[in-house]
């Protein structure tokens, strides 16, 4: 149970669309193997970025600014590959 001394500016952050997926961990490498090296490079990782997220958010409820993080839309891609 989470409890707030202070109710006043409640700090609240909203994410959406996180898709997580293990197999994009791999996307680099397999980009990589197959002779890709500048699309490996230049390939966006969702999930490092939602790692930067929750590293983040903890940061910002650390220093008392974040109380809430309400996840919203397709949180997980694919449950089964």
């Amino acid at each position: 149970l989470y409890r707030r001394a202070s109710w006043a500016d409640f700090g609240i952050a909203h994410i959406t669309d996180v898709h997580v997926a293990r197999r994009i961990d791999r996307f680099r490498t397999l980009l990589a193997e197959a002779g890709r090296g500048e699309a490996a490079q230049r390939m966006v990782n969702w999930n490092d970025r939602f790692r930067g997220f929750v590293r983040y958010a903890n940061y910002l409820h650390g220093v008392g600014v974040l109380d809430l993080i309400l996840a919203t839309g397709d949180l997980v891609d694919y449950l089964y590959e």
